[in-house]
C-alpha cells in the first residue's frame, strides 16, 4: 500500500512539474496556452526582434534571454506537431526521413520568397516557363517530393525555371495581395507562361500527369508542320524573318515534350519546322536531307537553303546536346536587331574584354542585288568574322526601330543621299551608348573592294585605338518589339487560365441551380399543357351540348354583343365567335351609316349577301378568302340576309341606282346569295363580285353576258370560288375591277 502511494506522489509531482513548465513556456513566449502554430511563430519572430534591438549591448544576459526563447520555441513546437500527429492518426516520425533528406535539399534549396512572384516570375515569364510551388511543412509529403525531384531532373535542362515557395513563413495578408486567388489546399502548382498564371487542379500529384498539363497548355504555334510542298517557302524564309530555321525529324507522332521545350525557350530568335516521317508527304524531304526513319534526327539552317549548317542524328537527342547547339547558332552570320531582348544578346552591356558592336542601318526597301547594302556588309562579315572575334556585326531597319536612328542623326545629321551608314557602338550601361560612324556613302556600296577597305581600316582603327575614336554617346531608347505575341494567342492564354480556375467544385453549386429551375419550368410547362387539354375537353363537351339543346333553334343575330369577337353562323342557327383579329359585322339599320355613309377617306366594307340555306358555308368560304386582310384598319368585313325585306329593297335600290333608264327590276334572294360588294363610302361607287359577273371567270365570260353563260349552273360550293383573286384585284389598283358609281347611297328602312 505504502508502494502504490509512494508512485501515486510521484506521478502528480512529475505531471505538476510538467504542468507548470509548460505554462512558463507560453509566458517566455507572451501567447495564450490555447495559440496555434501560426500565432506561436508571429510571436517568436517578434520576441527575437526586441531581444535583438534591446539587450545587444549585454552580451551575457542577451545569450541567456536568446536560449530561453529557442528552447522555449522548440519544446512547444514540438509538442504541436506531436498533437496534430495524434489528431490525424499519423505517426511522429511520418515526414521525418522525407523532410530531413529530401526536403531541406530539394524545396528548401529551391525556395523563394513570395515578394518575387510578380517582381521576378511572372515579368521572366515570357522568356522561360516557370512552375511554382506552394508548400507547408505538413503538406510536403514524401510523394511530393519524389515527384518534384523527378520534375527538377527532367524539366530543368529544357529550360523550365522550377522554384518553391515555403507558406509557413508568409502571412495570409501578403499572399492575397500577391496572388489572384489564396491556394485551397497546399501543396499548390502554377505554372506560369507569357505573364498568365495557370493553376494545377489535379488532385494528383504525379510528375508524368504534370508534363502532361506543361504540354496542354504551350503556345500551339512553337513548330510548323513541314511537308514536300512547303519546305522549300520555309527554307528561303530567312530573308523575311532574319531568323535561323531548324527541322526535327521524328518517327512519329505528337512531338515530344523536351522538343517543344527547347522551341519555347529559343521561339523569337529560332524558326521550328516539325517533319513527320510517318508520313507520305515528307519523302522527297526525307530523301534529299538523307534521314532514316528510324532515328530522331535535327537539322539547322542559316542563310545556305542547300547545306544544313549542323545536323545532329540520334535516337533521342539529349537535352544539354540540343541546347548548346542552338544557343551557340541561334542567329545568322548577319543578324538583325528586332526587340531588345535580340540586342542584349547580340551586344551585351557588361564583359571582361573589350566588345564592339559594328551595325548596318537601313531602311527596309527594295535595292539591286549587286548594291543591296545587306548583301554586301554580309559578305564582308563571312571573311572577316574570324578573324574580328571581339566584334559582333548585325543591322537593323530605321523605319522600324525610329527610337535608335534619330538620336544618332540628330547629334550629326546625315544628308538624305548617305541614308545606308554603318555605325560602332560601345555600351557603356543599359541606357548609354558611345559610337562612331564608320561609313556613311551610298555611292560607294556598288564597289565592294572599296567598302572592305574602308571597314577594315575603320575597324582597326577602333581596335587599336580603343577610347578615342568614340567621340558622341547618347542615350538609347529600347527596341521596339517588332513580333510581339499576337492577340489571339495573348486572348487564348487567358482563356485557358480562366478555363483552369474552373473546377467542379466551383461548378456544382451552379449546375444544381440551373437544373433546378430547369426541372421546376418543365413540371410547371406539362401541367399547363394537361391544365390545357382538360379546358379544351370541357369547352368541346359544352359545345355539343349546347349544339344538342339548340338542333331545331331558328337563325337569328346574336343579342348578346360581343365587341371583342365577330359573329358566324352556323348550320344550326347559332350565332359563335371567332378569332378576335377579323370581325364580321351585320349590314342592318343601326349599323348602316357606320358601314357605309360615314366611312372614312380610303377606307372600304366589303359585304356578303347570303340566304339561310347557304349561310354556314358562303360565311365559311367569305371569312377564309378575307382572312389575309385581317390587319388592314382600312377595311371592314361584313354579311347581310338577303331573306329580309330591308336587306332587299336596299339592294334592289342599289342597283336601280347604277342603271342607265329607271325601270322597275325584280331581284330573287336565292340567285344573289354568293354575291359580295366592296362599298366606298366616301367616293359613292362600289364594286360587285358574283359568279356569273363579266371579268371573274375569264375563260367563260368572253361573250359577255350571252344566253350560253347565263344557262350555266354552278355548286353552293363554287360561288366563291374566284373571290380571293377578284379581292387580289380589288386592292392592287390596277383598275382591272368595274366600278359602278351612284349618286346617293338609298337608305336602309326599319321594318
Amino acid at each position: 500500500m505504502k508502494l502504490v502511494l509512494a508512485w501515486a506522489l510521484f506521478f502528480t509531482v512529475v505531471i505538476t512539474q510538467y504542468v507548470e513548465s509548460y505554462g512558463v513556456l507560453h509566458k517566455i513566449l507572451k501567447i495564450n496556452e490555447n495559440a496555434s502554430l501560426d500565432e506561436l511563430k508571429v510571436a517568436y519572430e517578434k520576441l527575437v526582434k526586441q531581444w535583438y534591438k534591446a539587450n545587444k549591448m549585454l552580451a551575457a544576459e542577451a545569450e541567456i534571454l536568446h536560449l530561453k526563447l529557442v528552447q522555449a520555441y522548440r519544446e512547444l513546437k514540438n509538442q504541436m506537431d506531436i498533437d496534430f500527429h495524434d489528431k490525424h492518426l499519423l505517426p511522429s516520425d511520418y515526414y521525418k526521413s522525407a523532410i530531413q533528406s529530401l526536403s531541406a535539399d530539394v524545396l528548401h534549396r529551391i525556395s523563394v520568397p513570395l515578394k518575387t512572384y510578380n517582381s521576378d516570375l511572372l515579368r521572366n515569364s515570357s522568356k522561360r516557363i516557370h512552375l511554382v510551388l506552394f508548400y507547408t511543412v505538413n503538406s510536403s509529403t514524401a510523394r511530393v517530393i519524389q515527384n518534384w525531384f523527378n520534375l527538377l531532373e527532367i524539366l530543368t535542362p529544357f529550360g523550365v525555371v522550377m522554384v518553391t515557395i515555403n507558406m509557413d513563413f508568409e502571412h495570409v495578408e501578403n499572399t492575397t495581395s500577391v496572388l489572384p486567388e489564396y491556394p485551397t489546399s497546399f501543396p499548390h502548382l502554377v505554372m506560369l507562361i507569357d505573364g498568365v498564371t495557370i493553376p494545377y487542379n489535379n488532385e494528383e500529384f504525379v510528375d508524368f500527369m504534370i508534363m502532361d498539363f506543361v504540354r496542354r497548355n504551350l503556345p500551339d504555334n512553337l513548330f510548323q508542320i513541314i511537308v514536300d510542298e512547303s519546305v522549300k517557302k520555309y527554307l528561303s524564309s530567312w530573308h523575311q524573318e532574319s531568323k535561323v530555321r531548324t527541322l526535327i525529324f521524328q518517327p512519329n507522332l505528337p512531338v515530344r515534350l523536351h522538343y517543344l521545350l527547347i522551341a519555347f525557350l529559343h521561339r523569337y530568335s529560332v524558326l521550328f519546322g516539325f517533319v513527320n516521317m510517318a508520313s507520305e508527304n515528307t519523302k522527297e524531304i526525307q530523301f534529299k536531307m538523307n534521314v532514316t526513319n528510324k532515328i530522331d534526327t535535327f537539322v539547322l539552317f542559316k542563310e545556305s537553303e542547300e547545306m544544313p549548317f549542323v545536323k545532329i542524328c540520334m535516337p533521342s537527342i539529349p537535352a544539354k546536346v540540343l541546347n548548346d547547339t542552338i544557343t551557340k547558332n541561334s542567329y545568322l552570320i548577319l543578324p538583325r536587331i528586332t526587340s531588345q531582348e535580340s540586342f542584349d544578346e547580340l551586344c551585351p552591356v557588361h564583359s571582361k574584354e573589350f566588345s564592339l558592336c559594328v551595325i548596318l542601318v537601313i531602311k527596309n526597301s527594295l535595292h539591286p542585288q549587286d548594291f543591296d547594302p545587306k548583301i554586301v556588309f554580309r559578305r564582308f562579315v563571312e571573311e572577316y568574322s574570324q578573324q574580328y572575334s571581339s566584334v559582333s556585326f548585325m543591322y537593323v531597319y530605321k523605319d522600324y526601330q525610329p527610337g535608335f536612328a534619330l538620336p544618332i542623326e540628330e547629334i550629326k545629321p546625315l544628308e538624305s543621299s548617305r541614308e545606308p551608314y554603318v555605325v560602332a557602338l560601345q555600351r557603356i550601361d543599359q541606357n548609354h551608348v558611345k559610337y562612331a560612324l564608320l561609313l556613311h556613302q551610298y555611292e560607294s556600296w556598288s564597289d565592294y573592294e572599296t567598302i572592305e577597305v574602308q571597314l577594315k581600316l575603320s575597324i582597326e582603327n577602333i581596335l587599336l585605338r580603343r577610347q578615342l575614336l568614340f567621340t558622341n554617346s547618347f542615350k538609347m531608347n529600347n527596341f521596339t518589339d517588332e513580333k510581339p505575341p499576337s492577340l489571339m494567342s495573348r486572348i487564348m492564354y487567358r482563356l485557358r487560365a480562366y478555363l483552369s480556375k474552373i473546377t467542379l467544385e466551383n461548378v456544382l453549386p451552379y449546375l444544381i441551380s440551373l437544373g433546378t429551375v430547369f426541372y421546376f419550368f418543365a413540371y410547371f410547362s406539362i401541367r399547363w399543357n394537361k391544365l390545357q387539354c382538360l379546358w379544351n375537353e370541357i369547352i368541346l363537351s359544352e359545345d355539343k351540348s349546347t349544339k344538342s339543346e339548340e338542333l331545331e333553334t331558328p337563325l337569328q343575330p346574336c343579342k348578346k354583343k360581343q365587341v371583342s369577337s365577330p359573329l358566324i353562323y352556323l348550320e344550326n342557327g347559332k350565332c359563335i365567335t371567332t378569332s378576335r383579329e377579323l370581325r364580321l359585322h351585320e349590314l342592318k339599320a343601326e349599323t348602316y351609316n357606320g358601314m357605309v355613309r360615314l366611312l372614312k377617306p380610303g377606307c372600304r366594307t366589303i359585304i356578303l349577301m347570303f340566304d339561310r340555306v347557304r349561310a354556314d358555308l358562303l360565311v365559311s368560304q367569305f371569312y377564309k378568302a378575307a382572312w389575309p386582310y385581317r390587319k388592314n384598319k382600312n377595311l371592314l368585313f361584313g354579311y347581310a340576309n338577303m331573306e329580309k325585306k330591308a336587306t332587299l329593297d336596299w339592294y334592289s335600290e342599289l342597283v336601280k341606282a347604277c342603271l342607265p333608264e329607271q325601270q322597275d327590276i325584280e331581284i330573287n334572294p336565292y340567285f344573289c346569295a354568293g354575291t359580295v360588294l366592296a362599298l366606298s363610302g366616301m367616293r359613292k361607287y362600289f364594286c360587285l363580285y358574283h359568279l356569273k359577273h363579266p371579268g371573274i371567270l375569264p375563260n367563260k365570260d368572253k361573250g359577255g353576258l350571252s344566253a350560253p353563260l347565263m344557262k350555266v349552273t354552278y355548286t353552293d360550293e363554287e360561288l366563291l370560288m374566284g373571290l380571293r383573286e377578284w379581292l387580289d384585284k380589288l386592292f392592287d389598283g390596277s383598275g382591272s375591277v368595274i366600278r359602278y358609281r351612284v349618286n346617293h347611297w338609298p337608305d336602309f328602312k326599319i321594318l
